[in-house]
């Protein structure tokens, strides 16, 4: 059985203060792209094994498959075992939510394989345990995500364009990121209003004005070329230009395909990674 899991970016991400549980609330605008990796899953007698291209990219008790289908069996009580064969494309470390995509693709084609016929309500909890961005990428698609990544509610999604993804290379510590962030203590700098007005209107324009990240000062200061990317993305045609999560992925967007080739090959040779997507909208069901 083959699972694709598809990345995701941030068109608005703010945070709103630090919770007790050592988590953060944030208010976020959630769009599945169609970057994905690939699971193939083969059912094994008892065992579970987590296999990668290329490989090794990260220590199998650390990987999210591997936590999620352990956190399957253990909690539903599964005699079966399962051999993953992981297909990665989604860069790693890049706020892109390739990991949690990962596990959300365990969730689910674990669901199918081992006979759990869980609805989608107990997917999104068990999602939460493994981490915030699981749930969306659960359930996919276009989403205002409140709470730690818990609270999620469907709505309009982008209208159609083209986004151009671009990284360089290395990764950043969501951690790292975070602490620094607490440590200037910029909670609810941001305003959602606006883009959720456009969201509601599909208007596209108001989408790109209103986009906006309160990560983005803090990592564009250790690594102004991300912020150089939103100024040269924008004189090239692209209507909008964001960070995505935490970084160090930006992405620019536009509904003409000729700009997004065209600002793809504007940085070809600058971003080891370069990729122009779409919007991704799965179809969900009550038990997947």
């Amino acid at each position: 059985m083959l699972i694709k899991a598809y990345a995701k970016i941030n068109l608005h991400l703010d945070v709103t203060g630090k919770r007790e549980d050592g988590y953060h609330n944030i208010e976020s605008v959630m769009q599945t792209i169609s970057l994905h990796d690939e699971l193939l899953f083969e059912l094994k007698d008892k065992e579970i094994e987590v296999k990668s291209e290329p490989e090794n990219f990260v220590e199998v008790e650390n990987n999210l498959i591997f936590k999620a289908a352990n956190l399957l069996r253990n909690r539903y009580n599964v005699k079966k075992g399962v051999s993953v064969n992981l297909k990665k494309n989604i860069p790693i470390g890049a706020g892109l939510g390739g990991g949690s995509a990962d596990a959300a693709g365990a969730l689910i084609g674990l669901n199918i394989l081992w006979d759990l016929n869980l609805p989608l309500s107990e997917l999104l909890k068990l999602g939460i345990e493994l981490g915030s961005d699981v749930p969306f990428c659960i359930l996919g698609g276009t989403c205002f995500v409140e709470g730690k990544g818990e609270k999620l509610t469907k709505i309009n999604p982008i209208p159609s364009c083209y986004i151009v993804i671009v990284n360089p290379g290395f990764e950043i510590s969501t951690k790292e990121i975070y602490q620094k962030f607490d440590e200037e203590e910029n909670f609810a700098s941001l305003s959602i209003g606006g883009i959720m007005t456009a969201f509601d209107r599909s208007d596209f324009n108001g989408i790109c004005e209103n986009m906006a990240n309160s990560m983005e000062n803090i990592v564009f200061r250790k690594f102004p070329e991300l912020k150089e990317f939103k100024k040269t993305a924008k004189n090239n045609g692209a209507e909008g230009a964001l960070m995505s999560g935490t970084g160090p992925t930006m992405f620019a967007i536009t509904q003409s395909e000729e700009k997004a080739k065209n600002i793809a090959i504007k940085f070809k040779n600058i971003f080891p990674f370069v990729n122009i997507c779409e919007r991704y909208t799965p179809i969900t069901s009550s038990t997947l």
